[in-house]
């Protein structure tokens, strides 16, 4: 480990840059998408067990998706 890699995002070609973009972009995608998902199938199962009932998988997910915002804002 004595040799470090310093090279800056600004010394990188284009080609470079926009890999790095694009792989950080779908990291933080399926990061976000597992996240989610685990509050979706999560909340099914809840609502599974209290025998709560959903018009539809949509509506399932509308109500995650702003369960997840709500939560999550200041």
């Amino acid at each position: 480990m004595s040799e470090h890699n310093d090279d800056s995002f600004r010394d990188m070609n284009m080609k470079q840059k926009i890999g790095t973009v694009v792989g950080v972009t779908l990291f933080i995608a399926v990061v976000s998408g597992f996240i989610i998902g685990i509050y979706l199938f999560g909340m099914a199962g809840i609502f599974e067990l209290l025998g709560i009932q959903y018009t539809s998988v949509w509506s399932l997910i509308i109500f995650v998706v702003s369960f997840f915002i709500l939560k999550n804002s200041p």
